[in-house]
């Protein structure tokens, strides 16, 4: 059985593999069993570590990116005091 360790670096290795592949425009018959390959190292990872297995692509789950909102302050417009706007 693979180390934790090891699979890393099949995964980057195979990784980088299939982004060769997709920058080289290779056709489609080729990427896909690489892709199916990675697939299958990173099910194999989260098996190996108990990390949960995305559904998407095998990889292990809650490593996205959190959402946020962006909250500004609201503008409200400069008033002055009526004492000073009767003048």
């Amino acid at each position: 059985m693979s180390t934790v360790a090891d699979l890393n670096a099949r995964i980057v290795e195979q990784g980088n593999r299939v982004r060769q592949l997709k920058a080289d425009k290779a056709p489609a018959e080729l990427v896909q069993p690489e892709v199916l390959s990675l697939k299958d190292l990173k099910a194999e990872l989260a098996k190996l570590s108990g990390a949960p297995v995305d559904k998407k692509g095998g990889a292990p789950a809650g490593k996205k990116a959190a959402k946020f909102t962006l909250k500004t302050a609201k503008v409200r417009p400069f008033v002055l005091s009526g004492s000073s706007r009767e003048r």
